[in-house]
């Protein structure tokens, strides 16, 4: 993780302990170089698209454990759709005309889309641990 994030090792067994957060920036780099979602890393959910529960799993699945499958998959199709639509924006010079954006516009938004996700996702989090 270090060579990803340029963090040491320091930070990163104090990221493990939960004494300190990686940035969204890292956050970020984690995610695509792990090739799992941003919410998985959080913990927001228990499932995405690389990391599922096998058939039989599935079927073992109480009602509750189901209805946290499919939110989980409802938050990864939100971040995909988020995606998707500043990719078009991006590479595409008349989606970025239907949006009203330069191309410029359209990755600056897409990172600040994704910071904003993650920001939303960290506060959900921070609101979940007080409950507790």
């Amino acid at each position: 993780m270090a060579d990803i994030t340029s963090a040491n090792q320091g930070t990163i067994a104090r990221w493990e302990k939960g004494m300190l957060e990686p940035s969204i920036e890292q956050i970020i780099l984690l995610s695509e170089k792990l090739e799992t979602s941003i919410d998985y890393l959080l913990g927001t959910v228990d499932y995405d698209a690389k990391n599922r529960p096998t058939p039989e799993e599935h079927d073992a699945f109480t009602d509750e454990e189901r209805e946290k499958f499919r939110d989980d998959l409802f938050k990864q199709a939100e971040l995909g759709n988020l995606k998707i639509a500043y990719q078009l924006a991006t590479e595409n010079e008349e989606a970025r005309k239907a949006f009203g954006m330069t191309e410029e516009e359209a990755k600056t938004g897409f990172d600040d889309a994704i910071k904003g996700y993650i920001r939303e996702a960290l506060e959900e989090m921070r609101k979940e641990e007080e409950k507790d």
